[in-house]
């Protein structure tokens, strides 16, 4: 940091020199820019009075500036500070910390010093250089309450700065804090040297101490940011941010979603609060690409034909909204493409230069419209009234009712690559009965005429029950889908449906039938018949213990499930590769998964090399994997989703700190050497 001056240096020998010569690293671990960076600096009482419209002038686009010596302010600070912000250059500010004082008074003298966060600003720095005397373990603790109050108060992750080998020799190497952004200082190359096996990446990189910026006399520190522009305006959070969660439909990347024209969509897109500003009534999903575009999926119940749904209530900083609305299939077949932003009415769209994101073109859902059936499987009368009650509903060509696309978890949408899920009949659907009664609304005379004012009925076609093969849901009888079980594609239950057989055949996917109902057991205990662990995962827990790492779970483990990945549950305990009689002729899904817990020495370099060898077909048999290369951005891969290097997001809890792989139940008996190939030649 900039108050690594001449004096500092006599007190301070870990930060003074390119190399930082206190402890040699065995390895290194240079990891240059992935493409774009911009051009930052960090300043402090050393640089004295600094003129920020020069600085500003001469290209600098970010600034950093120091608030505190432990819990001493800068007495340049508030000039600094004022002043990046007033001459349009994005701003941070960072804490000398002490690891032999208090860590929470410090933090809290940071943010009092500092003050609520604004449009643009950036995370708040730790500047972790000095021991204070301290081992190892004091600073990695101190240093993580320090963190987590900082954290808890902004509701974002603080920045690191440190150098490799103080990081090594002081804080024991310690990958603890992975996770939080790094600013990583090194004066003797392009590319920094990262301290080794914790961060896969650096954020911010101080590249010398020496720098000449008009505005600032005499030496000042330069800095790089790993990212474009935009990059970093979407990094500082904005005033106005938003950060993807979830939504109920596939990724532009997956298969379209699959509707008949004129079918009602029940959808949702979850969304963080990650900027500065609270949402409130004025904080509205909205059409882009381009803005304000008038969607043919828009209703009668949407705030404008451009407005999807507004917020309820207020969302603070940190918190989530799901942005709930119903899409109405258009009447012409075809392939729709809908992208959505976020807006604060009247003040700016997220997208807007300053603020946060996510960018115009980033929520995208895409939607194959087919025509709807000429001849409805179900027709039934309906009351004037109870039409006139009935918001939305099917074109006059189906049946009178409206129907509901159920929403399915992001996970069962990849598994499935693209297949029609469920439609479930709404309230505004008039029952009818298999003895051929009237419905609602109609005479209850023993004629079975229909009253005045409604239509007449028409027979029932035949529905199929549980267990029967189908191929569409508008097959299956009630509420039941047509969906994967362990007898194959046949109607079936979700979660909650009644059920009545002893392998959960009548239930969808890799639910159970328990006590009636279609679910899942929640405290299995440990590891029992049927869900024995395979082979193939077996050996790799074995590999696991040989290098050090823990393991969270196999396949009925009392950290899983029961039945984890196991569709029928009622199976024989020799049948590792789940091809028993109960599951023919199901082949695609999971037969068991390790968890493998990401503390362990090189870690997160294993995951990037399992994610190429798997690329390459080197390791076969891999169903899925979720992890983390860096602690905190979790991302999916699997066969439908894809094997690309970075994956897709996912938004499930826990894999930040270990990876999940599954296997396939067909390579139960393999050698995958998910372990072995990682140990013989790459080694920890």
């Amino acid at each position: 940091m900039p108050s690594r001056s001449f004096l500092a240096c006599l007190l301070l020998l870990t930060a003074c020199s390119s190399d930082e010569t206190v402890g040699q690293a065995m390895q290194a671990q240079t990891v240059c820019a992935s493409g774009e960076t911009v051009d930052g600096i960090d300043v402090s009482r050393w640089q004295e009075n600094i003129d920020w419209p020069s600085v500003a002038a001469a290209g600098t686009k970010f600034a950093f500036t120091r608030a505190a010596y432990g819990s001493t302010k800068d007495t340049y600070f508030d000039g600094n500070w004022a002043g990046m912000a007033e001459n349009g250059i994005l701003r941070g500010a960072y804490q000398w910390f002490l690891p032999d004082e208090d860590p929470i008074a410090q933090a809290q003298f940071l943010l009092d010093v500092m003050g609520p966060l604004g449009p643009n600003d950036l995370p708040p720095v730790v500047d972790v250089e000095d021991t204070g005397g301290q081992p190892a373990s004091t600073i990695i603790d101190k240093l993580s309450q320090w963190l987590q109050h900082v954290e808890n108060a902004i509701g974002r992750k603080p920045i690191i700065y440190t150098g490799k080998y103080f990081w090594q020799d002081y804080v024991a190497g310690s990958n603890a804090f992975v996770g939080y952004p790094l600013w990583i200082p090194n004066y003797s190359q392009d590319c920094p040297d990262l301290p080794n096996e914790t961060w896969p990446d650096w954020k911010f990189f101080q590249y010398t101490s020496t720098g000449s910026v008009p505005g600032v006399v005499g030496n000042v520190d330069r800095d790089l940011f790993n990212g474009t522009y935009e990059d970093l305006l979407a990094f500082a959070g904005g005033g106005y941010a938003a950060e993807f969660v979830s939504q109920s439909f596939p990724y532009a990347a997956d298969p379209p979603l699959v509707v008949q024209a004129g079918e009602v969509i029940e959808a949702h897109i979850e969304l963080k609060n990650v900027g500065t500003k609270t949402w409130n009534e004025n904080t509205k999903l909205a059409t882009s690409e381009p803005r304000d575009r008038a969607s043919v999926f828009a209703g009668p119940e949407w705030p404008a034909d451009n407005r999807l749904a507004v917020v309820e209530g207020e969302v603070p900083p940190g918190e989530s909204f799901r942005f709930e609305f119903l899409l109405h299939a258009p009447s012409e077949p075809g392939t729709y493409s809908e992208y959505f932003s976020v807006v604060q009415e009247g003040e700016a769209w997220f997208s807007d230069p300053g603020q946060g994101g996510p960018p115009d073109d980033q929520l995208q859902g895409v939607f194959e419209v087919v025509p709807g059936p000429t001849h409805p499987r179900v027709t039934a009368s309906i009351s004037a009234e109870a039409e006139a009650s009935c918001a939305v509903r099917r074109p006059a060509t189906s049946n009178r009712g409206w129907l509901l696309l159920l929403a399915i978890a992001l996970l069962s949408w990849r598994r499935r690559a693209g297949m029609v899920v469920a439609l479930l009949a709404s309230a505004c659907s008039v029952e009818a009965e298999e003895t051929g009664a009237t419905t609602a609304g109609s005479s209850q005379g023993g004629g079975g005429a229909p009253s005045e004012g409604t239509g007449a009925t028409d027979p029932i076609d035949e529905c199929s029950q549980a267990t029967v093969p189908c191929e569409g849901t508008s097959e299956c009888c009630g509420a039941l889908v047509c969906d994967m079980t362990s007898l194959g594609q046949v109607c079936c239950g979700n979660e909650g449906e009644s059920c009545a057989t002893d392998n959960g055949e009548d239930c969808c996917r890799d639910l159970l039938c328990i006590d009636g109902k279609c679910g899942y057991h929640l405290d299995p205990g440990p590891c029992e018949a049927p869900c024995t662990q395979p082979p193939a995962l077996i050996l790799e827990k074995q590999r696991l213990a040989t290098i050090g790492g823990s393991l969270l779970g196999i396949c009925g483990d009392a950290t899983h499930t029961y039945g984890y990945h196991v569709p029928a549950a009622n199976l024989p305990s020799s049948d590792y590769s789940m091809e028993g009689s109960a599951n023919t002729p199901v082949c695609e899904w999971h037969a068991s998964a390790i968890d493998i817990g990401m503390d362990w020495p090189a870690s997160r370099e294993w995951l990037m090399w399992l994610i190429e060898q798997i690329q390459t077909d080197a390791i076969q048999g891999i169903a899925e994997v979720i992890g983390s290369y860096d602690g905190y951005d979790v991302r999916y891969w699997s066969d439908n989703a894809g094997w690309s290097t970075n994956g897709i997001p996912y938004t499930g809890s826990g894999h930040d700190s270990w990876t999940h792989v599954a296997i396939y139940r067909s390579t139960a008996l393999d050698d995958h050497g998910i372990l072995k190939g990682w140990t013989a030649n790459s080694g920890p």
